[in-house]
């Protein structure tokens, strides 16, 4: 029970408790005996929402959760990732209704879309950003309507983003975008410098090592080519080209 409530009525998975003008409604799942639902009336045949709002899934963790204002949804409101249990989307109602800047995020709490509400309708810029903070699509609304849609990055695909990019590229290439960001990182995966007894020319001077780009090969094929000694006998190498 709520600190300083009264107990109105109560069944196997459901109470009703009063506290001061409110009226606390909670529903529970009879199973697994967790909290499913917290609903604020402001009277006793739990017509009217009025406070706080929150649902839960069936694991425990926070579905949905915000206030009403006389049955309509009002100020920010947030909804949480199934497994995760994170904010996966927040924004603001204004009259039951989607108001001003929200935003969707992922798992690690990076925001994948900023998006505008005009009175509930898509309204100005819809933004979707990579994993590293960078604009790949930007969509127009007027009214709620697509007037323009543009992408940025070749490689980008209209979904969730997921915790690993699907290009593997280093940091050196982090500014180029779609293929050339791939052509980048494999031309520089594999960046060997080799040493081989420097002498000193006829000039007195020790000449630079020579470098030597190699394309992205597997592991056997790469220790052929450069001649590198499987560790242990195995046949596998230690070799990790990942920034």
């Amino acid at each position: 029970m709520e600190k300083d409530s009264k107990l109105e009525s109560f069944s196997y998975y459901q109470s009703l408790e009063r506290k001061g003008d409110e009226f606390i409604y909670k529903t529970f799942n009879p199973d697994k005996r967790i909290l499913t639902h917290y609903k604020t009336y402001s009277d006793a045949k739990m017509k009217n929402l009025n406070g706080r709002y929150q649902e839960w899934y069936d694991n425990g963790h926070l579905w949905e959760e915000g206030k009403y204002k006389n049955n309509e949804k009002e100020g920010k409101w947030s909804t949480y990732g199934y497994d995760s249990g994170k904010v996966k989307e927040y924004g603001h109602f204004k009259n039951g209704k989607e108001e001003g800047t929200w935003f969707s995020l992922d798992d690690q709490g990076r925001i994948t879309s900023e998006y505008n509400y005009l009175s509930g309708e898509l309204e100005g810029d819809y933004l979707r950003y990579d994993s590293l903070g960078n604009v790949v699509q930007k969509i127009i609304y007027q009214a709620g309507d697509e007037i323009e849609n543009e992408i940025f990055d070749s490689t980008y695909t209209n979904s969730e983003l997921k915790d690993v990019e699907v290009l593997p590229f280093l940091k050196t290439c982090a500014d180029l975008a779609g293929d050339e960001r791939k052509q980048c990182s494999d031309n520089k995966y594999l960046h060997f410098e080799i040493n081989t007894s420097p002498k000193k020319s006829l000039a007195g001077k020790i000449p630079k090592p020579a470098s030597l780009f190699l394309p992205l090969l597997p592991v056997p094929a790469l220790q052929k080519s450069l001649s590198i000694p499987a560790a242990n006998g195995s046949g596998k190498s230690s070799l990790n080209g990942r920034n």
